[in-house]
């Protein structure tokens, strides 16, 4: 029986990681190549065990496979696409590791024949470091991997991407490109931009020599982001540049309101609504620009600490009798994201029931 074949194309972190973990299946009924356009990263994976043999080119490595991963720079993607778009096989799957997916989506559902599966894929994984000497087989372990198929991607593909990503100890959230783009610029994308800012201004005052030394962990992990490497960041900017704007400028209005509470201190700048007890109307009273800080540094804790509870991700969950959810409900969840999809499928449930005890009054 002919072995399957996974192409890994791009040999970095990301890439050498996943392929630590396709390797490291015992039972394993497929070859893994890899191929990066720096060759010294393909020899640095293959004495790793994360690819079983090295390709000469793209046109090498996709050719015939079963599955191809794209694990690259957002811009760079869009190169391998174009390069790979005349060799890959029939009904092969394609998937990405890029961390925006709207502009992948739609240059892939562009270029390459109709019939290959494209599911956009982001683990929500990684490091300051880079390169395939950082990779690591727990790299992914509990991570969130965002997947978002074409409305035309088969059953099978879907259960092949899910089952190569339960491998790697990831789960999967399934979710609309778009709203990814949306989402994850607030929460990834702004962070990166927030250390680069944070990091120069601080290096760029003339006190850097003193501050420098007495720089703690707080100043080292909110500015660990921007050790990046700056072709991914320069990626991440490029394909989400409208969701980064408006984040940003959120952003901005939100230092401008902690500006004004210090700019006023001890001073009034407005009044609240309280009540000393349940029994007590409430009453307005003065607050002063420290207090309206300290109640936010307040509220945001406690909102936080709930932040820390809650589970990470649209977790696609179990049935009640254990089974796992059909296709149906996977793709409901991609195009709608899972709460929405929940109510409605709820709501229909509802109305079947309904239509069924109408029928049996009938009779």
């Amino acid at each position: 029986m002919t072995q399957a074949k996974i192409a890994v194309i791009g040999l970095g972190l990301i890439g050498t990681s996943f392929g630590l973990n396709l390797t490291k299946n015992k039972k394993r009924n497929y070859t893994v190549v890899g191929y990066d356009i720096e060759r010294g990263r393909e020899r640095t994976a293959e004495k790793a065990g994360a690819i079983d043999k090295r390709s000469g080119s793209i046109k090498e490595a996709v050719t015939d496979a079963n599955v191809v991963i794209i694990a690259t720079p957002p811009l760079a993607a869009k190169t391998v696409l174009e390069e790979l778009k005349d060799y890959v096989h029939g009904d092969a799957l394609v998937t990405d590791t890029c961390s925006t997916k709207a502009e992948f989506l739609d240059h892939a559902t562009r270029i390459l024949p109709k019939s290959v599966n494209i599911i956009g894929g982001h683990p929500l994984a990684g490091s300051d470091e880079s390169g395939p000497s950082a990779a690591k087989t727990d790299l992914f372990e509990g991570a969130a991997w965002a997947l978002t198929p074409s409305t035309t991607a088969s059953e099978t593909s879907v259960k092949t991407i899910l089952a190569l990503i339960e491998q790697a100890g990831a789960y999967p959230v399934f979710v609309d490109p778009i709203e990814h783009d949306q989402h994850v610029a607030s929460v990834s994308h702004v962070p990166l931009l927030l250390a680069v800012a944070l990091f120069r201004m601080v290096r760029d005052s003339n006190f850097w020599d003193d501050a420098s030394v007495l720089a703690g962990p707080a100043f080292n992990e909110m500015t660990r982001l921007a050790k990046g490497d700056p072709e991914m960041g320069r990626g991440i900017i490029e394909t989400n540049q409208t969701a980064l704007t408006a984040w940003l400028k959120n952003y901005r209005d939100e230092l401008g309101i902690i500006i004004e509470g210090l700019e006023a201190g001890h001073d009034i700048i407005g009044e609240v609504q309280e009540k000393e007890s349940d029994d007590d109307e409430e009453n307005l009273r003065a607050v002063s620009g420290y207090e309206m800080l300290t109640s936010l540094l307040q509220q945001t804790q406690t909102e936080r600490l709930i932040f820390d509870e809650i589970p990470k991700g649209r977790q696609i969950p179990e049935k009640g009798d254990g089974t796992t959810p059909t296709f149906g409900d996977t793709m409901g969840q991609m195009l709608m994201g899972g709460y929405l999809y929940g109510r409605l499928k709820d709501r229909m449930q509802d109305l079947d029931r309904k239509e069924e005890e109408l029928k049996r009054r009938e009779r």
